[in-house]
């Protein structure tokens, strides 16, 4: 699904909001991802933020995670675990 994100917003896009960006179902998705593997005390998972950075904060997120058993699907299709 970031991957997904990614895609669908336009170059240059890191000025706006995310919901701006790509939609407020979009964002709500986006800023619930990033506040579940977010290890920042002030994660920037707000949907104020532009989605670039909230997807960078989620990557960052599901690098800490991704070996875990039950890291969130979007980290395992991100983030593959090395015995995969």
């Amino acid at each position: 699904m970031i991957l997904v994100f990614c895609q669908v917003l336009p170059a240059g896009a890191g000025g706006k909001n995310c919901i701006d960006e790509a939609g407020k179902r979009h964002a709500d998705i986006l800023v619930e991802w990033c506040k579940a593997v977010s290890p920042a005390t002030h994660p920037p998972c707000n949907a104020a933020n532009s989605c670039d950075l909230i997807i960078d904060e989620i990557k960052r997120g599901c690098a800490f995670v991704r070996q875990e058993e039950a890291s969130p699907y979007y980290c395992q299709l991100t983030y593959p675990r090395a015995d995969e």
